[in-house]
């Protein structure tokens, strides 16, 4: 790579130089002599104007151009450097040095009132504009909000205002390169929560810094990460890391961890760009999970796998009823732990609440079990809740497996094929050899059904799986997505049903089912098992709680762990668990697009996807095109609070998704499409009963007041459900997103446009859509996730194809 001209422009008297706030927390020098005179100049002047390079380099060219006092101006400097301070409400600060040593040839350039005198210097409002003007030295101006430059020259002027927290790093940009930056990390500054004990994870770095060197089509450069533990750290990294990612080094003193960007190319194809991104996604995602999972022996925190429920053939339920009231009684009695019952409910839309007995044969596999699996289930009310949850009464696995009442189980001749035209499940007793002694229960179901009869399963039956109680009533917490909650089944005619029923639980049900049906697709899940040990309503004795405790403790942690180092060399994905409490209720503000082909023009939906109509909640009568603002606030989250705007896709597969257009956060965020997303104006507070909402950034700024004392209860349209399973980015990386019942079954709190008042919406989008929201509502209740973050990157050694999507 033809690197740019060495340096001869007095990058270091400039550092030297460089005016700051008192609270400056990141800095981002560029040598524009230098950058203009090697093979680079047409894209750097390109990047000013918004083009010629990927989102992640482009950003800060576009956020200084946003600032520029007068055309050419940025062209005609010797030196730029953009700050920002702690406080996202300052604003950016822009400072110039002009190619001549003198600043009037700019200033006659701009369009500016009559200056006002502060500290001896004049303070120039820019035409059109809240920013201002100061030549702080002869040839240093700045540009920016008046308190921020006023800060710059009480700064300058005063000897006993302290540095910046980032001074110590600020030694950085005198480096001989042509791009520079210095940044605070949010551990910088306080206290931040990492997902364990925080010594495997970045979140605790305090600084992040590095330079960029720039040719015609390439970028290429170091970052460094200051942080306690460095050398352990990137020891552990390299390790684990992908064959064909770049080791990470170590600085002179060894407290700041070294990440090599190799020549890159400006523009790449999107499944390239995303392939880049794996080192960072192992470095962020990777280690995070690491340290949760490290957490997870010591009884800290909860442990999560995914879970497959596999299609070769596919998963059944067998729904039988309860003979009468006296076998319900009957029932509680004998089989259920201390303090549960029954509850009746719909498995199917069509269905009355009724009480049932389910039998559910699949093949799994995951870090649970695998294999063939048969379980018996009923339907129990949840202890501290009253609703409907599963509790397993028995299960048989072909493959040793584990639960909370038998501990690890040896397998059983259990079995699930598709055989001769029909789906064959069966379930038998093994002997002392493990050959089988005896079946007691077999079912045929002809396959493919013809006639198909589609049905639909009621979302109380869906969300019963939040919480698989076994027996005692120690629990599983379960995440889901649309592959459980929003895809049809297959009605099984009752003459194409073949049951041989020996088991225990036929004295309870009709022999014959209440209905049968068979999914028609594979099922996709989160779980964490043995979730409420600590619960009292547990039917155990103190000793068998322990036992539960230690098993849990010793068994779980190092499949977690293990999963956990994997994903850092790509193999699978790391697993986050979040919740988002809405103890100040997340706010859905939904604008309907009216200039459809001007949207999509600004938009350009990744790949093969296309924009798509779709009904928001679920009495809305048609289908329209919308752009959602949804801020919330996810608990621990060092980022703060979120907003993020979303319009919807539709998939090659034909299902709905969602896009994010642009996003907000009150703190410093990693994210695929700009890797640092710099801080932005996000509150939002409830204050008796009003909410309150305000977003600023460069691009957009939103003000909104909700009067939320009377709102309307609404289901959430499966369909928007669904498409939040599939976050998109506009480059083409994606998060898989798993959710509980609370998302997808409670309803949402709608309120009366007429009790919301927009008093701001200046967005990118704003000629495209209605000047009002259609609809607005609200999330109350506590919502459990999960994902597997940035899912379609892999580094290149995995041996995997990138997907092309």
């Amino acid at each position: 790579m033809e690197r740019t001209p060495t340096d001869q422009t007095g990058t270091k008297d400039f550092a030297d130089r460089l005016p700051l706030p008192s609270h400056a927390r990141g800095v981002l020098t560029l040598a524009m002599e230098r950058l203009l005179a090697g093979s680079a100049a047409g894209t750097v002047k390109a990047m000013l104007e918004g083009q010629g390079a990927d989102p992640a380099l482009l950003q800060p060219f576009r956020l200084i151009a946003s600032l520029s006092p007068a055309p050419d101006a940025l062209l005609q400097a010797r030196h730029i450097a953009l700050i920002q301070t702690t406080h996202a409400e300052d604003g950016l600060l822009l400072v110039l040095q002009p190619e001549t040593p003198s600043s009037h040839s700019l200033f006659d350039a701009c369009q500016r009132s009559e200056p006002q005198s502060y500290r001896g210097r004049s303070i120039h409002a820019l035409a059109e504009s809240s920013l201002r003007l100061c030549a702080i030295e002869e040839d240093l101006i700045l540009v920016g909000r008046e308190e921020l430059i006023r800060n710059c020259i009480d700064t300058r002027e005063s000897a006993a205002i302290d540095a910046p927290a980032i001074a110590p790093y600020l030694p950085h940009l005198k480096r001989e390169e042509p791009i520079a930056f210095v940044y605070g990390l949010p551990a910088l500054y306080r206290d931040i929560k990492a997902p364990g004990s925080g010594k495997a994870s970045l979140r605790g770095a305090r600084s992040i810094q590095g330079w960029l060197s720039l040719d015609r089509s390439e970028v290429e450069g170091e970052v460094e990460i200051h942080t306690d533990g460095a050398e352990t750290l990137a020891g552990r990294f390299n390790d684990l890391r992908a064959e064909a990612m770049t080791p990470l080094t170590l600085s002179d003193d060894g407290r700041a961890m070294t990440v090599t960007i190799p020549p890159t190319p400006f523009v790449s194809p999107p499944a390239e760009q995303r392939q880049s991104l794996a080192l960072l996604k192992s470095l962020f995602f990777g280690l995070d999970a690491i340290d949760y999972a490290e957490a997870v022996a010591q009884g800290a925190n909860n442990p999560w796998m995914n879970f497959h429920v596999e299609g070769d053939p596919y998963s059944i339920f067998i729904n039988f009823e309860f003979r009468d009231r006296a076998q319900v009684e009957r029932f509680e009695k004998k089989e259920l732990p201390e303090g549960f019952r029954l509850a009746p409910l719909r498995i199917l839309e069509e269905d009355t609440d009724s009480y049932f007995l389910v039998l559910n044969v699949y093949q799994s596999s995951g870090g649970l079990v695998s294999g063939a699996r048969a379980e018996w289930s009923v339907f129990v009310k949840d202890p501290l809740t009253g609703q409907p949850r599963f509790l397993v009464v028995q299960a048989a696995a072909a493959d040793m497996s584990a639960d909370p009442v038998n501990l690890l189980t040896h397998p059983e001749p259990v079995s699930h094929e598709l055989c001769d035209g029909k789906i064959v499940s069966h379930v038998g007793v093994a002997g002392d050899d493990g050959t089988e002694e005896r079946s007691y229960f077999t079912s045929r179901i002809v396959w493919p059904q013809e006639p198909a009869t589609p049905v639909a399963f009621a979302r109380e039956f869906v969300a019963a799986n939040d919480y698989i109680h076994w027996g005692h009533g120690v629990c599983d917490h379960t995440l889901y997505n649309a592959s459980e909650h929003n895809r049809d089944g297959i009605k099984i005619a009752d003459e194409e049903i073949e049951i041989e029923d020996e088991s225990r639980w036929e004295q309870y049900i009709h022999p014959t089912p209440k209905h049968s049906y068979v999914y028609l697709n594979p099922l996709e899940l989160v779980i964490s098992a043995w979730w409420n040990l600590d619960a009292d309503y547990l039917d155990i004795t103190d000793k068998h709680r322990q036992t539960l405790i230690k098993f849990k403790n010793d068994f779980y942690p190092g499949m977690v762990l293990d999963i956990a180092e994997k994903a850092i060399a790509g193999d699978g994905d790391a697993l986050a668990s979040f919740t988002i409490p809405n103890t100040t209720p997340s706010a859905y503000f939904n604008f309907r697009i009216t200039d459809l082909e001007g949207f999509a023009s600004l938009v350009q939906p990744p790949n093969d996807m296309s924009l798509r109509a779709i009904r928001i909640l679920e009495d809305e009568t048609t289908d329209a095109h919308y752009l959602t603002l949804r801020i919330s606030q996810t608990e621990n989250a060092f980022e703060g609070p979120r907003a993020e705007w979303i319009t919807y896709v539709e998939t090659a597969d034909h299902r709905p998704a969602m896009l994010i257009l642009d996003l907000q956060t009150s703190e410093v965020t990693v994210d695929p499409l700009h890797l640092l997303r710099l801080p932005a104006v996000v509150h939002h507070e409830m204050a008796e009963n009003t909410l309150r909402s305000r977003l600023e950034s460069t691009d957009l700024s939103f003000r909104s007041s909700i009067d939320v004392s009377e709102t309307q209860e609404v289901l959430p349209d499966r369909d928007w459900v669904e498409s939040g399973d599939w976050m998109h980015w506009p480059n083409g990386v994606r998060d898989k997103v798993f959710y509980d019942g609370t998302t997808m079954a409670t309803p949402v709190a709608r309120l009366d446009p007429g009790h919301v008042e927009i008093e701001e919406n200046r967005t990118p989008w704003r000629a495209f859509v209605s000047p009002e929201p259609s609809s607005i509502f609200l999330r109350t209740a506590p919502q459990d996730y999960a994902s597997n973050p940035w899912h379609n990157v892999r580094p290149r050694s995995t041996g995997k194809p990138v997907d092309p999507k």
